[in-house]
């Protein structure tokens, strides 16, 4: 059995190769219309499945990430070796030393053996004007030099983190490593803030648990403040301490 499309204006036989499927437009030889064939709930059918399979993401996001919370006896969270807080003039002020927080010792043993490896082929490339070399290794070049980076950036990265009344400013530096991008979130937009436990990656099999302060916005969206912690402690310090500041009770988030 075969399907067959009519051109809607002289009723010709419509050429396979005069029909767009992805647009679901047809082109007539005969009398040149051009027409949709496409149902008329399309669109809507298109924005339906469209907010399906993004809840679906949420929902995937969230099932591969659960909250933390502070103890329920009124017990202070000190503040963790590593991190630098200032509360002065109306502003609360933290510095946070990368290499103190995140897990660096396998990049840092990988970025080494890796750009080892292919060291002596970029020499020889360059010495002997073997481009081709280069060529063959240009992906794995550009993989050491992301490594390389990441890694100096684990080393030698900062995140800066200022309170205020207006809202909380998060910069990271001096190295730009993607996915820590600077921001900022007014007051106003904050519900709640919570500590978020999330798995980036695995080593040999076993889960990384990384932690995050993560806000809860009055539109009931979740956004990552600042993560990449590989203990809990240094986030359920910094929630404690700007919600105290900013007044906002804590409350667990589900």
């Amino acid at each position: 059995m075969s399907n067959q499309l009519n051109c809607v204006t002289c009723g010709q036989l419509i050429l396979a190769e005069d029909v767009n499927l992805q647009n679901m437009v047809a082109k007539c030889r005969n009398c040149n219309a051009v027409f949709s064939f496409a149902p008329a709930n399309a669109d809507a059918s298109r924005s339906s499945i469209l907010e399906t399979v993004q809840e679906l993401v949420k929902e995937a996001n969230r099932e591969q990430s659960s909250t933390l919370g502070r103890p329920t006896d009124g017990r202070k969270i000190e503040m963790p070796k590593g991190v630098i807080a200032e509360h002065d003039f109306g502003e609360l002020r933290f510095i946070i030393p990368w290499r103190n927080t995140r897990r660096w010792g396998f990049f840092l043993l990988f970025t080494i053996v890796w750009n080892a490896i292919l060291t002596p082929f970029i020499i020889v490339g360059v010495a002997t004007g073997e481009w081709r070399i280069l060529l063959f290794a240009s992906l794995h070049i550009i993989v050491g030099v992301s490594f390389l980076l990441y890694t100096l950036g684990l080393m030698f990265n900062k995140t800066s983190i200022v309170v205020t009344s207006q809202g909380v400013e998060i910069k990271n530096g001096p190295i730009p490593i993607p996915f820590n991008p600077n921001r900022f979130m007014a007051v106003r937009d904050i519900e709640q803030l919570f500590v978020e436990e999330y798995v980036p990656s695995k080593t040999n099999g076993r889960p990384d648990y990384t932690y995050a302060v993560t806000a809860l916005t009055t539109s009931a969206e979740r956004q990552r403040l600042v993560g990449g912690f590989s203990q809990p402690g240094h986030a359920l310090y910094l929630e404690q301490e700007m919600e105290t500041f900013l007044n906002i009770k804590d409350k667990p988030v589900y």
